[in-house]
């Protein structure tokens, strides 16, 4: 599958491909003896608990599973494959979402501040 999606993105032009190959290792660790038609929610449901025990952020692992799923997505469309499970993304917590705080501007005095939390 990775040779799949790593056609695709040269076909689309896509220059971002090393970056692919980095952010994918670890499913390469949870699906590296299985093949793509074995590949269940049960086997994604347990790629997901371990990356949430290693530690992992949620926006990480979701990244990996956009890239399982896109894939899945390519192998079906080249029918290699006869269907995909359907691969939804965690919920991301509010608390690993962007906070603003109040910054000095360059070139300001340390007196003249902006908050974009009113934004």
């Amino acid at each position: 599958m990775v040779d799949l999606m790593k056609a695709d993105y040269a076909r689309k032009g896509n220059r971002s491909w090393e970056d692919v190959v980095h952010k994918i290792k670890p499913l390469a660790a949870s699906f590296e003896f299985t093949r793509a038609a074995d590949i269940d929610l049960g086997k994604i449901n347990n790629h997901i608990d371990r990356r949430i025990g290693e530690k992992a952020a949620i926006a990480t692992i979701n990244g990996e599973l956009r890239y399982l799923r896109r894939m899945l997505s390519i192998s079906c469309k080249l029918g290699k494959l006869a269907a995909t499970p359907v691969i939804e993304l965690l919920p991301t917590r509010t608390s690993e979402t962007i906070t603003w705080r109040q910054r000095t501007l360059p070139g300001c005095s340390p007196n003249f501040t902006t908050s974009m939390s009113g934004i």
